[in-house]
């Protein structure tokens, strides 16, 4: 329980996730914050952060989104970040309008900042991530329920640490990918 150190990040936003890697000195953050523009619409913005070990601010991504982060898992020194968003935007090149249907999002960063890649995983009626989680190096574990307005079923996938779908309960899942 002893304090080993402490800095001021300014991320102007509400930490959703954080991790410290002590080997290369690093903080990898995830923050959320209400976009003044959109508050009454529940547009958001979604902000990840790699921090160096002295505080200075290696790169930043931003998104905006109409959903909720579900969870980061570290692939082979990226960032896999999970989201459900019925809306979605790198607000250059990359929009996805839902039109109130809710998918789940893999953003692909490779540790640079640079982005690798969108994976969108979708059904009809939409899909919407309970959970995700690194199985091993080789396989992460995606949870959740398809068309959860109406029929609520359960879904279980196994991808790839690049996203690819090597197992799936339902036939109707679909996953593309935008570089």
């Amino acid at each position: 329980g002893k304090e080993l150190s402490r800095m001021l990040i300014d991320t102007l936003g509400v930490p959703q996730y954080f991790y410290y890697d002590d080997i290369s000195d690093e903080y990898f953050l995830v923050t959320k914050q209400a976009l003044q523009e959109d508050v009454n619409n529940g547009i958001e913005q979604l902000s990840c952060h790699l921090v160096a070990g002295n505080g200075d601010e290696k790169w930043t991504t931003k998104y905006t989104l109409k959903g909720n982060l579900v969870n980061v898992v570290l692939t082979n020194s990226n960032y896999f970040i999970f989201v459900n968003a019925s809306d979605f935007s790198n607000g250059a090149d990359f929009k996805f309008d839902g039109k109130n249907e809710t998918s789940a999002f893999g953003i692909y960063i490779n540790h640079d900042g640079s982005i690798k890649g969108y994976h969108k995983f979708d059904s009809d009626g939409g899909l919407v991530l309970s959970s995700a989680m690194k199985v091993n190096s080789n396989i992460l574990s995606l949870v959740g329920r398809s068309n959860p307005q109406n029929k609520n079923e359960p879904v279980f996938l196994l991808v790839s640490p690049d996203g690819e779908i090597v197992f799936k309960n339902k036939e109707e899942i679909r996953n593309s990918f935008n570089p």
